[in-house]
């Protein structure tokens, strides 16, 4: 009998301590969430920079699993406090990881950017592409981006590197596309920067009439090099698939004699590849026909540009 009394007060005993533990096991933080308090992301983020790359890669993972948690630590470390360079890298690398969506983050590559543009080209470029990975549709992002691009202290290639970045986050955004325009109006700009303007415009100014004037009267202009107007014919291609209007340009293109045979050649091309019936129909592809073979004519054409004119007359 005082056996069992034992074993039940035993039993009850121990029912009762786990009862007074099971709030701390409910409260304790989630395994996602360890690792995550923010000296523990310093520690990792310390880590960036160890001689073994599996630790490094170690590190990294764990401060991206801390998502949101990690964006304010990330942000002192790069501007303030790395000065080792691999760790600023990394850490900006890790921003574009864990910041979807966040304004914080977004500011964060931004003032990166701007610290960083002529001192770190890895930590430069590696935040132009973090943007890209969680700055869609962000007005700030593409702003200053933008006034990155124009900067004409900064190489073309990192400048190229913001135009599609720009592309990217500004899929059907008019004040992507209004600053598109004005990097491919911009005269100073050396012709890289320009046709890559023409290019990212190609891509997401879908049926923008401002794109459409803009590029119609870029590819008019014959002071504007060639590389920069043919880039603006497939834009402009691209943006009015099969419209009138856009159909109404290219026919004009190609009736000016004035301009190059080889904008002209390419807005043949461009209308021939078109879904405008009407054009078909009442043109019967005339007009197409002698810019083609006015191309192939042509003793200053390219061999490239004689065959595809020539295949091209074939399909017609």
């Amino acid at each position: 009998m005082k056996r069992t009394t034992r074993m039940a007060i035993g039993f009850v005993l121990k029912l009762f301590l786990l009862s007074c533990g099971l709030p701390l096991l409910m409260t304790s933080p989630a395994g996602a969430q360890q690792g995550c308090a923010e000296g523990e992301i310093r520690v990792n983020i310390g880590k960036f920079n160890d001689s073994k790359e599996s630790v490094r890669n170690a590190a990294f993972e764990a401060v991206v699993k801390c998502d949101s948690k990690a964006i304010k630590v990330l942000n002192i470390i790069i501007i303030v406090q790395a000065h080792h360079p691999y760790i600023r890298s990394r850490a900006t690398y890790a921003l574009g990881k864990v910041g979807l969506g966040s304004t914080e983050a977004i500011k964060a590559l931004i003032a990166v950017i701007q610290k960083y543009k002529y001192n770190d080209p890895v930590v430069l470029s590696n935040a132009i592409y973090a943007l890209g990975e969680i700055g869609a549709g962000s007005t700030e992002a593409i702003n200053s981006l933008t006034t990155f691009a124009k900067d004409k202290t900064i190489e073309p290639a990192t400048r190229g590197n913001a135009i599609s970045v720009i592309e990217k986050i500004g899929s059907g955004s008019a004040n992507a596309t209004k600053n598109l325009i004005t990097i491919l109006e911009d005269k100073k700009q050396v012709n890289d920067i320009r046709s890559r303007a023409a290019y990212a415009l190609g891509q997401i100014g879908l049926g923008s009439e401002e794109a459409l004037d803009a590029l119609n009267k870029l590819i008019k202009d014959n002071d504007t090099d060639l590389s920069i107007r043919n880039s603006a014919i497939s834009a402009l291609s691209k943006i009015g698939l099969g419209t009138q209007k856009t159909t109404n340009y290219l026919v004009k293109i190609i009736d000016d004699q004035d301009i190059d045979y080889s904008i002209r050649y390419n807005a043949a091309i461009a209308v021939g590849n078109s879904e405008s019936e009407e054009f078909w129909v009442q043109e019967k592809s005339q007009r197409v026909v002698i810019t083609l073979k006015s191309a192939i004519k042509e003793k200053k054409s390219d061999s490239w540009i004689i065959s595809d004119a020539a295949d091209s007359l074939v399909e017609i």
